[in-house]
């Protein structure tokens, strides 16, 4: 199994990746100062969407998943970092936003999902629960 990029709160909070980074920075300085142009891409999952996509593999017949390496997330969840920021200041109300200069950070992950999509939802079709349809970035932050 091979990540997207996870957010979500947990006991050991883990601010060094970029939708909690920039969550934190939101609430805690109400500014986000981008050092690049944002313009790097990021696949991104909620840890609960990593959590189910285990159960789904250790739950799996061995037939299926043996030898297999499944990208875990969503395609439609691929976000530059300057959307995720963007998204960010919205939700924290009266947070500044500003970018930097382009070729800072080069770093970009554009992932497809396409393979383990169909495999968790076929494993989903005989009860067990759905992973790769990561819902929660909108929804998490307007718990905050």
């Amino acid at each position: 199994m091979r990540n997207a990029t996870a957010f979500g709160a947990s006991p050991r909070m883990r601010f060094d990746i970029v939708l909690n980074n920039l969550s934190g920075l939101a609430w805690t300085e109400k500014k986000i100062k981008m050092t690049s142009d944002g313009t790097p891409w990021r696949p991104l999952v909620h840890a609960l969407d990593i959590a189910k996509a285990l159960v789904c593999v250790l739950e799996a017949p061995r037939d299926i998943i043996h030898n297999q390496v499944f990208n875990v997330g969503d395609t439609a969840n691929n976000y530059q970092v300057k959307q995720i920021a963007e998204i960010v200041a919205g939700v924290f109300k009266g947070c500044e936003l500003s970018f930097g200069d382009s070729g800072s950070d080069n770093r970009s992950y554009r992932v497809s999902f396409e393979k383990s999509t169909p495999s968790f939802l076929a494993l989903s079709a005989s009860g067990m629960p759905s992973a790769g349809h990561s819902s929660y970035l909108i929804s998490s932050l307007k718990l905050i």
